[in-house]
């Protein structure tokens, strides 16, 4: 494909001379001295066309005369009136005619068009880091990524989670940077954290000063994001770290290059998953503080080592203390289940000392009638009858006290099972305690049993009352 340069000289008939570029993030300008005024091919502004229209980028082809306002110009087209002026014009000698294309860049979706790599590129090199993020900070808060398009090079392709080249499919993300674990005064402006701008695709070689630009950035704002208070003033980095050493400083934003991306890979371990990301920080700032040296923010590899030891010797004291508070909720737990078993068992009891009652009043009727008269016609004589429904009054009360007093240890456990769930929330979370009781199914399982034990006991209970009515019935005259 021909580049703009190209075809913005053949649109003039090969006049072109002296040509000028500029290329910025938010514009594109070209510019030269035309030795004639040859006629406007029709061939030559279908190119040109066909290159300007599809970029969506609004542009202007102006035309001057001795560095003087444009004689003419034409908008987004090759209007029939700039090609009957620019036939009509006749320089004399002296004269100098020029022309000059102004392409204003559209924000399409968070892609932009690079015309000019050569120029791109010097324009990238005379910017800082920050200030170059200034300029693509609003299309990065705005689209969550900005893409540069190289028109000259389809095949450099640069991935990261909010700049890109030639890769405008990568999945987008959202702005999110943990603010509650450091303090970084620049973050309403600045919202990102060191991996939004690491390079995911290795394929960088062709277009270094955009990827030193993400190194930088990534190392600054992981740097941020790990220590406790940082502040951006003007091109340096400001910061304190409060480990077992208190450490403070300031450091060059350019000078934070590949030396610094050990902060990158520490920053990475800290957020690569949502958990412990606290201890982990802590961690982390300690071991920091301790290798860090004086007047400068450079660390060596055995700094990340020590961090990964260190945390594994948390884990593993963590991990015991872990499995002791697992141990004591699992026999707590069992507590509980006892209790609702012996609830059960003080049911039965009673119902068997019911029972006992009975059989031993009638024992005794049977017996004395038996010693008495030595007959069994009449046994339950008008007093018998009487004291048999007064015990069978009883024992009706009785079970009515039994099943509220059942009932109300049932609630009591019930209760006292949720409050042992909430006072272990603050050493476990809701979802480990869950998979530790199962989902609650044992405890469940149990009350269901439970309640089902009691139904029957119930049934049974007056059954037996009714059983002892009925024979009762039987043997009295007074029924």
């Amino acid at each position: 494909m021909k580049n703009i340069v190209n075809i913005i000289n053949d649109f003039f008939s090969d006049q072109a001379e002296n040509i000028e570029i500029v290329e910025r993030f938010e514009k594109f300008i070209i510019k030269g001295i035309l030795k004639s005024n040859k006629p406007i091919l029709e061939e030559n502004e279908k190119c040109l066309l066909n290159y300007l229209i599809p970029k969506n980028d609004r542009w202007v082809l102006m035309i001057f005369l001795n560095d003087e306002d444009p004689l003419f110009e034409t908008h987004n087209e090759i209007s029939d009136d700039f090609k009957f002026h620019y036939k009509d014009v006749y320089p004399i000698e002296d004269d100098k005619l020029a022309f000059k294309l102004i392409i204003q860049k559209e924000n399409n979706n968070g892609n932009y068009n690079i015309y000019s790599l050569k120029h791109f590129e010097s324009w990238l090199n005379n910017l800082s880091s920050i200030s170059f993020l200034k300029v693509i900070n609003p299309i990065i808060k705005k689209n969550l990524f900005v893409n540069f398009i190289f028109l000259e090079r389809s095949d450099i392709t640069i991935i990261s989670e909010r700049v890109r080249v030639n890769d405008s499919i990568f999945k987008r993300q959202k702005l999110s940077n943990n603010w509650e674990y450091f303090h970084f005064d620049n973050n309403k402006d600045y919202p990102y954290r060191g991996n939004d701008f690491i390079s995911i695709q290795k394929n960088t070689k062709d277009f270094p000063p955009l990827t030193s630009k993400l190194i930088n950035l990534s190392n600054l704002f992981s740097i941020t994001s790990l220590f406790d208070v940082t502040y951006i003033d003007n091109d340096e980095l400001v910061f304190q770290l409060h480990g077992f050493k208190h450490l403070k400083g300031s450091v060059k934003i350019g000078t934070l290059d590949e030396t610094y991306s050990l902060y990158t890979k520490i920053n990475n371990w800290i957020y690569s998953t949502n958990s412990n990301i606290s201890d982990k920080i802590g961690l982390a700032r300690n071991i920091i503080s301790l290798y860090k040296r004086d007047n400068s923010l450079e660390i060596d590899d055995n700094v990340y080592e020590s961090i990964l030891s260190g945390y594994k010797i948390y884990l593993k004291d963590n991990i015991s203390k872990y499995i002791e508070i697992r141990t004591k909720l699992s026999d707590d737990i069992n507590k509980i289940l006892l209790e609702t078993r012996e609830s059960l068992n003080e049911l039965s009891s009673n119902y068997q000392k019911s029972n006992f009652l009975y059989i031993s009043f009638f024992m005794s009727v049977f017996i004395l009638r038996m010693l008495n008269k030595n007959d069994f016609q009449n046994i339950f004589t008008k007093d018998a009858t009487v004291m048999f429904l007064s015990l069978l009054a009883i024992s009706f009360i009785y079970l009515i006290y039994s099943i509220w007093l059942v009932f109300s240890k049932r609630n009591r456990i019930e209760k006292r099972y949720e409050l042992l769930k909430t006072k272990n929330t603050d050493l476990l979370t809701k979802t480990d305690i869950s998979k530790i009781l199962n989902n609650d199914s044992e405890f469940n399982d149990e009350l269901k049993y439970t309640d089902i034990r009691i139904v029957v006991f119930i049934i049974l209970w007056i059954v037996t009352m009714i059983v002892f009515y009925i024979a009762v019935s039987q043997l009295s005259n007074y029924i």
